[in-house]
């Protein structure tokens, strides 16, 4: 069995934005810019590794309260069949280049609060930075 890592072999970097099929850019942009500063993305996360049972929580920010979200690293893909070298990639976001992980599950968080994935399509960079660090934005 492979080993994931939360943070990836090159830590928190605002460089691991890999977009999917869903219109979520608002949120991933501004994901990225908080991890300018890896310490952020690291306070919004409970797990300081990347847990064996896959179950993650994070601290999201809804209506001015702070939140606790719990999820699991199930991440859904799309069926490509047999005419591609990944048949199965990630229907949103995906790892990064280097192994990180902690956007993928960031989406993922986000989107439960959101009811689902397509409650992420269309939003703005203030809104998601509000979510993710509780601070008011104009």
């Amino acid at each position: 069995m492979t080993t994931r890592s939360l943070w990836g072999s090159e830590g928190v970097s605002p460089k691991v934005s890999e977009q999917g099929a869903l219109g979520d850019c608002w949120f991933l942009s501004s994901a990225s810019a908080i991890a300018e500063v890896p310490s952020r993305i690291k306070k919004i996360f409970v797990n300081t590794e990347y847990p064996k049972d896959g179950a993650f929580e994070v601290y999201l920010h809804l209506r001015g309260e702070k939140i606790s979200v719990n999820i699991d690293d199930r991440i859904p893909v799309l069926n490509l069949g047999d005419n591609y070298t990944t048949p199965y990639p990630p229907v949103n976001s995906k790892p990064s280049a280097h192994g990180a992980w902690w956007l993928v599950m960031l989406e993922k968080a986000f989107a439960k609060v959101n009811i689902n994935y397509t409650g992420l399509n269309s939003g703005t960079p203030g809104e998601a930075l509000r979510a993710l660090t509780g601070m008011p934005v104009s």
